[in-house]
């Protein structure tokens, strides 16, 4: 599965944290720690698996943790619909 982000969005760069707004739910939402990377690896729709490997060469972390901080980040912005499955 791919996942790619809502282009109803407005996200803005808070020194490096990264902050949104879903025009369609009149949400905003803070993203810090590796989040606002994964969202900016996501520029392009990928699978887990390719944001895991763009983005594990960046970070001196175990894989695991990476892999579960991916998937944490991709549940929660799916449920919030800032993301979308294909």
């Amino acid at each position: 599965m791919r996942f790619a982000r809502n282009p109803d969005l407005i996200s803005a760069d808070m020194d490096g944290d990264l902050v949104m707004m879903s025009v369609e739910q009149g949400t905003y939402y803070g993203l810090t720690g590796i989040a606002p990377q994964i969202w900016i690896a996501l520029e392009e729709p990928k699978t887990a698996n390719e944001l895991f490997d763009a983005l594990f060469p960046q970070y001196d972390v175990k894989s695991e943790t990476l892999r579960r901080d991916i998937d944490s980040f991709l549940e929660e912005m799916l449920k919030n619909r800032l993301l979308r499955a294909l």
